[in-house]
Order: C-alpha cells, then sequence, then structure tokens
C-alpha cells in the first residue's frame, strides 16, 4: 500500500525501455505497482530498428530490385512506428493509471543510432536515478529483442543503478542482500528514499557461507570450540552492520515495524540462499550491489551479484553500483 505523504526531498527520475514486448509491458506495470507517482518522473524510451540504407548499402543489389525492397521496408517501418506509438500510449495509460500525471511520463520513439544496448546506456547517462528493463523480450526475429539486450545494459549503466523485471511481480515486499562492503551500503542508501516513499515491507538479508577446512596435506578442521568462536564473531559483526542499516533506513523515513533482519549462517550458496528467501518469505524485489566485499575489482559484476540475476525469474532485481 502507497504512502500518501510526501518523503523524498527531491523527485526521482527514471528511465524504462520498452520494446512492445509483455517483458516489457511487466516493467511498466511494475513501476505502476511499486513506486509513488508523486514523487517519480518516468521516461519510457522506444528503440525502432534501423533505416534501409543502413540494412542494404552493403548488400550488391541490382537498382530495380533495391527500390522493390526499399518500399517494403519502408512500409515495415511505418507499420513498426504506428505500433511502437500505440504501446508507447498504452505504457502511459498504464502509468495514469496508477496515478502519474502525464507531464510526469515522457515518450520517446528514436532510431537506432549505435545498437539498442548502447542507444539506451547512452539515454542513461543523462541523469536518470534509475533504468528499468524487462528480463527478455518477445523473442522473435520481428521484434527488438530487449532480452538480448538486457544483459549488455545491466553491464554497461554505471551512471545509474539498473531495475532488471523479470515477470508479473505482485508483491511489494522488497529484500536488501547485504554485506559489509560499500557497494552494500550504496544499495540501502539508494533504495531507503523508495522505501520510505512506498510503505513496503523490507527485509535486511545476510548470508554467511559456511565455515570450510583449510585444504593441504592434511584438512584443518578447526574444532568444535573454535567453530563457536568464529560464529559468535560473525554474529557480532552481522548485529552491528544491520544496526548500522536499520538507521539508514529510518533516517530516510522507513519505519522501524516495517524491517526486519533476516541471517543465513552456513549456505553453500549466498546467492541461491538469498533467491531461497526472496522466494520462500514472498519478496517481490531484491536490491543489491553491483560488486560485494569478495569481488575482484576488475570485473564489472561480483559474482554472487550475476547468479542470483541469473536465477531471478519472477523476481525483479535492482542493482546499484
Amino acid at each position: 500500500m502507497k504512502r500518501k505523504e510526501h518523503r523524498m526531498q527531491t523527485r526521482k527520475r527514471i528511465l524504462i525501455a520498452v520494446d512492445g514486448s509483455r517483458h516489457s509491458l511487466d516493467a511498466v506495470t511494475y513501476v505502476a505497482r511499486q513506486c509513488s507517482a508523486s514523487s517519480l518522473e518516468a521516461r519510457l524510451l522506444f528503440i525502432l530498428p534501423t533505416d534501409p540504407e543502413e540494412v542494404f548499402r552493403q548488400i550488391p543489389m541490382n537498382e530495380e530490385f533495391m527500390r522493390q525492397m526499399k518500399e517494403r521496408y519502408d512500409q515495415c517501418l511505418m507499420e513498426s512506428r504506428k505500433e511502437a506509438e500505440r504501446f508507447l500510449e498504452h505504457c502511459r495509460d498504464v502509468l495514469a493509471g496508477a496515478g502519474f500525471s502525464e507531464d510526469r511520463v515522457g515518450l520517446s520513439l528514436c532510431r537506432w543510432k549505435e545498437g539498442i544496448a548502447r542507444d539506451i546506456v547512452s539515454e542513461a547517462s543523462r541523469g536518470y536515478d534509475g533504468v528499468v528493463v524487462g528480463r527478455r523480450g518477445l523473442g522473435g526475429v520481428e521484434s527488438v529483442l530487449l532480452g538480448s539486450v538486457s544483459e549488455k545494459v545491466l553491464q554497461r549503466v554505471h551512471d545509474a543503478p539498473v531495475w532488471s523485471i523479470g515477470g508479473d511481480i505482485r508483491s511489494s515486499k522488497m529484500l536488501l542482500a547485504v554485506d559489509s562492503s560499500d557497494n552494500a551500503r550504496k544499495a540501502v542508501q539508494y533504495a531507503a528514499p523508495f522505501l520510505a516513499d512506498s510503505g513496503a515491507e523490507v527485509a535486511l538479508c545476510h548470508v554467511v557461507r559456511g565455515f570450510l577446512p583449510i585444504l593441504g596435506p592434511s584438512p584443518f578442521q578447526p574444532g568444535e570450540e573454535l567453530e563457536e568462536q568464529l560464529l559468535e564473531s560473525v554474529k557480532q559483526r552481522v548485529a552491528s552492520m544491520f544496526e548500522s542499516y536499520r538507521e539508514c533506513l529510518e533516517k530516510a523515513g522507513v519505519e522501524a515495524r516495517r524491517i526486519v533482519n533476516i541471517c543465513r549462517i552456513g549456505s553453500h550458496s549466498r546467492a541461491a540462499e538469498i533467491l531461497k528467501v526472496a522466494r520462500e518469505e514472498g519478496y517481490g524485489t531484491v536490491i543489491m550491489g553491483r560488486r560485494g566485499i569478495s569481488a575482484v575489482r576488475e570485473f564489472l559484476m561480483g559474482r554472487v551479484t550475476r547468479k542470483v540475476l541469473s536465477d531471478a525469474e519472477g523476481l525483479a532485481v535492482w542493482i546499484v553500483s
């Protein structure tokens, strides 16, 4: 249930990339359901196919055949533009139904310039607070294939967090997957105003992998006493970390009663455990940093983040740089 009071100090701007598919409509519907219309502006971006000259200029053919193909292609482009315009209007109606006024929903219908992903990335660099994409497109050659570019967008957009929407998300509950890294703190700070404004239930979730033996000429077993000490030390650090993040959320306006702490210790896979918690506890959105504390700096995205994204069907995932 959305809160009526205006908590965000500044209005947020998000970019929603659409391609006419059901999956991109799911992305629009997600924004309509999860975000407060009073504190958000949205721009819908639809990238049309390239001009016929770009398609045919490198293919040797006679002039008559070229003319016939260009006529057919022009007709196809005209029909595609009409379909895109209808789809954009439908998307605006979806947002309007959630309370978004017409002046807060912009429509952009653009020709393909450098490639679909690159064009989205280029637009995303213009001061947006979030970029929203469906996880898949139509999947046919006649579509823009947003699904084939969403991964590129996730990898290349660094000026704004990316929201990857994996279906018809109905739950408003949000799970913040955190560790003690700077990226996790940035994710909490980024999400806090949205969470305060939406009134959603929030979980701070931290997963600790099991204590594995150190392998060498003979396996090292820490022993029961040392394992208990390790476990107690972990619990103390996690409690301190949760308290710090709770303070950040409450300072942004998230009521304490809406925040729960979830700590899972001894898991085999952090990514699998995060997804398990989200699904078992009914969370619709997972929010996490692009890299965690253990991520190698050279990689654009952390290992846990990549695994969560790859298996998050039916969930929305926010990736915060």
